[in-house]
């Protein structure tokens, strides 16, 4: 099964003061085996200052409060703003729509 966290930061701060994103995939890779399948990160396209990581995971089932990997993801980015941390399940689809 596919999930995916998604891990928002809705940050007051200007550029100088947001995280390093580099550090950001460096979490994410400490623990390869255990780690995510893919690792994107985006940021919003008006307010620069806001992020988005999205993890995403080919495992058995989700966790329900995230991963240790998007926790500690989450607890790096609280001190540049707000958190909001979300775990989505991947549905399957019937009807012969392909993804």
């Amino acid at each position: 099964m596919m999930w995916i966290e998604v891990i928002k930061l809705r940050s007051p701060g200007i550029n100088e003061d947001l995280p390093d994103k580099n550090l950001l995939v460096k979490l994410a890779q400490v623990n390869r085996a255990g780690g995510p399948w893919k690792m994107q990160i985006y940021s919003h396209v008006t307010v620069e200052s806001d992020i988005a990581v999205h993890l995403i995971w080919k495992t058995g089932s989700p966790e329900s409060g995230g991963s240790a990997v998007g926790m500690q993801i989450a607890e790096f980015l609280k001190p540049f703003g707000l958190v909001n941390h979300s775990v989505w399940a991947q549905e399957k689809i019937v009807g012969g729509i392909r993804s």
